[in-house]
This record gives structure tokens, C-alpha cells and sequence, in this order.
């Protein structure tokens, strides 16, 4: 699977959830397919981290579409769930955020300890701030796009990654920063990488629902964890391709598609 074939499978899961969030209700089998989208988007942040030639500038991106979406999606938020909560991009800003953190030469010191206990701390900031400010995902949103940079098994599609698509002084240089700690710097056997990745994945996602137990019934977590799994599987066949390029597309698709749902919504309801 290329990048694009990954962001069509997000953002039509994401297209069915919010359809059904304004539509039907919150908690309904759109909920359930939703779950697909936010892991592959988490997974297309990683893959453009490594690929980016300017960080900056992805910040700003996404930062500008989070600023963006805001009120579409604020109005949409507070139609079916009543509070006003942070879009997605947000989350994904963060996330993005801590990859550079977690990359970042040393902070302030020369001790190799204090510099990663620095990192952490602004880390759990981050994803302390996401759950004050109401992000869409929230601490796990953060977690697992982290968890996915430092456990995604990236030399099973390396070879097949277009020349033109990735940078591999950055991934070089990226693997020096991390003064080993990182578990990409182990050496390591592929199957027991995939197999390590696997079950990171399958914790993340038993514990980011286990609060909604009481809520949706244990039937429906159930439901809810295979299918935040799932991208798992698309992710690991991932063939290191970009595919089409229509980057502004699928960033300016998250804005419209609410836009145009909370107009639907007026139209049929108010």
C-alpha cells in the first residue's frame, strides 16, 4: 500500500464517522469504521516527518489547517456532544512536535540522563496540555503517533522506497540524535521487530477505550479495539511508495467535509 492508498482509506473511515456523528448519533458502526482513520493518519505524520525536508514548514502546515478547522469543527463538536473540543490537526501539531523533541540534540546539558529526562518532561507537557485544552485524541493521540516513530519496523519497505521520496541522510541523522536510546538503533531481527511493533500496537489500542467500558458495553470495546487495530495490518503493508501526489487535498478535505456537514446539518435539523 502507498501513502495515498493509506490517506484515502483514513479519510473515507473519517468521512463515514463524522456523517454518522451528525446524522445518526455519536456512539453507531460509523464510530467503530472511524477508528481506522486516526492511526493512519498518525502513521502518514511519521512517514512525513522522516521525509520532510523542512520541519518548520510541516509545523506551520499543519498548523494553519488546525487554525483553519477550528470553527467548522467546533460547530459540528458542540451539534452532537455539546462542548467545544480541538480538531485533529491539533493533535497531529503536537504529535509532530514531540517527533522533533524526541530527535532534538541535547537541550540543555551534556548529560546524556538529564537531556532525556528534559525531553520526557516536555513530552508529558504536551500531552498534558492536549487533555486541558480538549484535543480530539488527547494524550493517546500524541502517544501513539510517537510509539508508531519508534517501533514501526521501517526496513521492511526501505528498499522500495522511491529515491525521490526519502531522505535518507535524515533518517541517518535522525538515528545519531537519539544517542541510542531509540529502539530503531537496535539491531534486531525483522520478525521479532514486526512481532515487537504488533503488540505495542495491540496495548495502544486495549488501553485508549478501556475508559469507555462502562459507556458502550464490553461488546462494543471489543469492536471498538479490532478496529483501531486494524490499521495496524495496512500500516505494516505499506510498500514505502508516496503514490499520487495530492497533498493539499487531503489536508484542506478535513475542513470542507465539516463544513459541508454542519450545513447539511442546519439544512435537515434547524
Amino acid at each position: 500500500m502507498s501513502s495515498f492508498t493509506l490517506k484515502m482509506i483514513a479519510i473515507i473511515c473519517m468521512l463515514i464517522d463524522h456523517s454518522c456523528d451528525v446524522f445518526v448519533q455519536h456512539y453507531s458502526i460509523g464510530y467503530v469504521i472511524g477508528r481506522i482513520a486516526f492511526p493512519l493518519f498518525a502513521f502518514q505524520i511519521v512517514v512525513g516527518y522522516e521525509n520532510t525536508r523542512d520541519i518548520k514548514k510541516y509545523l506551520e502546515r499543519i498548523l494553519i489547517f488546525a487554525l483553519i478547522s477550528e470553527i467548522p469543527y467546533a460547530i459540528m463538536i458542540y451539534n452532537y456532544i455539546g462542548t467545544l473540543d480541538m480538531n485533529v490537526f491539533f493533535d497531529l501539531f503536537f504529535a509532530l512536535f514531540s517527533l522533533v523533541v524526541w530527535n532534538s540534540k541535547q537541550i540543555h546539558t551534556k548529560s546524556n540522563i538529564l537531556n532525556w529526562t528534559i525531553k520526557l518532561l516536555l513530552i508529558a507537557l504536551m500531552c498534558f496540555l492536549s487533555e486541558i485544552l480538549h484535543f480530539d485524541h488527547g494524550t493517546g493521540g500524541i502517544l501513539t503517533v510517537l510509539l508508531i516513530y519508534i517501533f514501526y519496523p521501517f526496513e521492511l519497505n526501505s528498499k522500495r522506497r522511491e529515491k525521490k521520496y526519502i531522505n535518507y541522510n535524515k533518517i541517518e541523522k535522525n538515528k545519531e540524535n537519539n544517542n541510542g536510546i531509540n529502539i530503531r538503533n537496535i539491531k534486531m531481527n525483522q520478525t521479532l521487530r514486526i512481532v515487537l511493533f504488533a503488540l505495542v500496537m495491540a496495548i495502544l489500542s486495549l488501553s485508549r477505550f478501556i475508559s469507555f467500558i462502562p459507556i458502550i458495553g464490553i461488546n462494543d470495546y471489543i469492536l471498538v479495539v479490532m478496529f483501531t487495530y486494524l490499521p495496524t495490518i495496512f500500516m505494516l503493508a505499506y510498500n514505502g511508495k508516496k503514490g499520487p501526489s495530492l497533498k493539499y487535498l487531503f489536508y484542506a478535505f478535513y475542513p470542507i467535509h465539516i463544513t459541508i456537514l454542519d450545513i447539511l446539518y442546519y439544512i435537515c435539523f434547524k
